[in-house]
């Protein structure tokens, strides 16, 4: 029986459900195994800046999922800090890609008109699995709160 670092049962921490933990983990596996997919056509296709790339990716989302499943409250603090500060950086690049379509020439305004629906897509998705994370840590502590009345 491993305790965690709080004294509770590390194995009944990693048992609390919620509508919100499945979604997370659906969420983010789901992204995990579309690194994955890319992290083996990178392989086959040679690419090695891809290879690097979306192994960075693979570690990245991997270290996210165990976190989540296994209820690292700093660790998804610290990434939704940093999804966050994604999401500030790109509403400012939103702005910058709306002032290049004002006055911008016509040849390059196709090529910024669709990376800026994907910069807003991205950030309305970041400010999603930002706002879960952070209902997510809620109901981690309130659990670790009982955990400690019993």
């Amino acid at each position: 029986m491993m305790l965690s670092s709080n004294g509770a049962n590390a194995s009944d921490l990693s048992k609390v459900t919620s509508k919100t933990k499945l979604f997370l983990l659906i969420l983010i596996g789901i992204q995990f195994t579309l690194s994955l997919i890319e992290f083996v056509l990178a392989i086959v296709n040679g690419y090695v800046e891809a290879i690097l790339i979306t192994v960075i990716s693979v570690c990245i989302d991997g270290t996210l999922l165990s976190a989540i499943f296994m209820q690292w409250k700093s660790v998804l603090r610290v990434f939704r800090t940093i999804i966050i500060v994604i999401v500030i950086i790109c509403i400012i690049a939103s702005l910058a890609g709306i002032l290049v379509l004002v006055g911008g020439e016509k040849l390059e305004k196709h090529q910024v008109a669709e990376d800026l629906i994907t910069v807003i897509i991205g950030s309305l998705i970041y400010s999603l699995l930002a706002y879960l994370l952070g209902k997510y840590l809620d109901q981690i502590s309130v659990s670790e709160q009982f955990s400690y009345s019993t």
